[in-house]
């Protein structure tokens, strides 16, 4: 069974459709048209800072059923899917990559650059395929801060958070971090909360911690 598909582009008959970040959802017209093509939750492109977000939201016309606005609020970005699997070189019946009897249980791998930062290789055993990240961990607790007035009654905020190397017990605490953010009577104390947390994992890992675009933005 299937809970949704997210994909570049809403297509398609499944029961949950998510327009990923993949989808170029860059102003009110590309949301209506993802609306449309029946995407039920939308995540804007991550190359918009806060107030081109928060201006693309309230320009848009929101339909009177329910859409979910999704957004990356911890975790390693991806920068590139390749076919070819830097770790196996895509050779016949390869499982260099593979770290126990579960075949979609993949080691990770790090791509050292020029400047000594190491960017996350994730292997995909089945279709030996390979995902670069960020060697940069996202932090944009201020961007839920900034945007969340910006969306209509029918319409909801959900968070995503992307684990590859935090321990269980970091897991926990970004979860819970992340729920008090939405649920808590003061959400910049549980920003805060959070951004201390991420911290501590980022000296942990030997990584720095950036807030991607949220203040750059797109031209």
């Amino acid at each position: 069974p299937i809970d949704g598909v997210c994909t570049s582009w809403p297509t398609g008959a499944h029961a949950l459709k998510i327009a990923d970040t993949t989808a170029n959802l860059f102003n009110s017209e590309s949301f209506a048209t993802a609306l449309t093509q029946g995407a039920q939750t939308l995540c804007p492109s991550l190359e918009l800072n806060g107030t081109q977000l928060e201006t693309a939201l309230r320009q848009t016309t929101w339909p009177n059923q329910s859409i979910t606005v999704e957004r990356p609020l911890y975790g390693r970005l991806r920068l590139m899917n390749t076919a070819y699997c830097p770790i196996g070189k895509n050779a016949v019946n390869c499982r260099t990559c593979v770290k126990s009897e579960q075949l979609d249980d993949a080691r990770l791998y790090d791509l050292v650059d020029r400047k000594q930062q190491a960017f996350k290789v994730v292997p995909h055993p089945r279709i030996c395929q390979a995902d670069l990240l960020n060697s940069d961990l996202l932090s944009v607790p201020e961007e839920y801060l900034q945007v969340r007035s910006a969306l209509p009654a029918t319409a909801s905020w959900r968070a995503r958070l992307i684990f590859t190397d935090e321990t269980p017990v970091e897991q926990r605490e970004l979860v819970q971090a992340a729920r008090h953010l939405f649920t808590d009577a003061n959400p910049m104390q549980a920003a805060e909360q959070l951004t201390r947390i991420t911290k501590r994992i980022a000296t942990r890992l030997d990584t720095r911690l950036t807030n991607g675009h949220f203040q750059r933005g797109v031209i």
